[in-house]
């Protein structure tokens, strides 16, 4: 892809390169979240991903994923 100031001169060829991306959140309210790691439709797959104590660890290079479905 090609940008000049903001406007779109050249669309861009896959495969898209996307770097792993790493983050802690940290939830205050009673309950245990459910994370679901989504496929690249948005769409549930089989993996999870643990809560601890409130917090939460995603680790893009290990679930190979960017998108997650939160659930209280």
């Amino acid at each position: 892809m090609k940008l000049i100031s903001g406007t779109l001169i050249q669309r861009g060829k896959g495969p898209i390169l996307m770097e792993p991306v790493v983050c802690d959140l940290t939830f205050n309210r009673p309950g245990v979240p459910k994370v679901y790691v989504l496929d690249h439709d948005g769409r549930r797959t089989d993996k999870t991903v643990p809560a601890i104590d409130g917090r939460i660890s995603l680790d893009g290079g290990v679930t190979k994923a960017v998108y997650y479905e939160i659930e209280y």
